[in-house]
């Protein structure tokens, strides 16, 4: 072998080292923006107790958060319901799951009322059950993934009481007959 050819062999492998060294860096600063941007969800939190978290830091309460949305559980994953993307909140909720959580166990998305929204209807439901006398009432609820008041009653209320309260909750209200429930003794 002459030194003309070994020159060459060593240009070549240093040529290759050169590559490899290159391609382990790119491939270390791919991991680390993997990590960086909340992409590899190995590293991410899946304890639903962090979105809780998250949440009352945010919005500075898990109280606080309930005139902003809502938030249940649908199988594994929990939903989170935002009424008014207020921009700063909203982002600032958005960043901080996508860095700790991950997004397996959680889903956003745009609802129309809050849970307080849903609360103060259901309150005055009970006010104009007994301004309007509805003696069939039994009770009223919330449902809160179907963004819906419910008013329990035992029998059909007549139609101008049920016109009143469609006019006033329109499909927000939902009627449903249930059986008399025996007193307790």
């Amino acid at each position: 072998m002459n030194v003309k050819h070994k020159k060459s062999i060593a240009i070549g492998t240093m040529a290759l080292c050169v590559l490899l060294l290159l391609l382990i860096l790119i491939t270390s600063n791919r991991e680390q923006d993997v990590l960086v941007n909340g992409t590899n969800d190995k590293n991410l939190s899946k304890d639903p107790n962090k979105i809780d978290e998250i949440i009352s830091n945010v919005y500075g309460s898990y109280e606080s958060f309930e005139k902003y949305g809502v938030i249940y559980l649908k199988g594994k994953t929990t939903i989170i319901g935002i009424k008014d993307l207020n921009e700063s909140l909203y982002i600032k909720l958005k960043v901080e799951l996508e860095e700790a959580v991950s997004e397996e166990i959680y889903e956003v998305i745009k609802v129309k009322y809050s849970i307080n929204d849903l609360k103060k209807m259901q309150n005055e439901l009970n006010e104009m059950i007994k301004e309007n006398n509805i003696y069939q009432a039994v009770g009223t609820g919330i449902r809160i993934e179907e963004q819906v008041i419910i008013l329990d009653v035992t029998e059909e209320i007549p139609q101008v009481q049920k016109e009143i309260l469609q006019e006033k909750f329109g499909d927000l209200l939902i009627i449903t007959i249930v059986e008399d429930t025996p007193e307790s003794t």
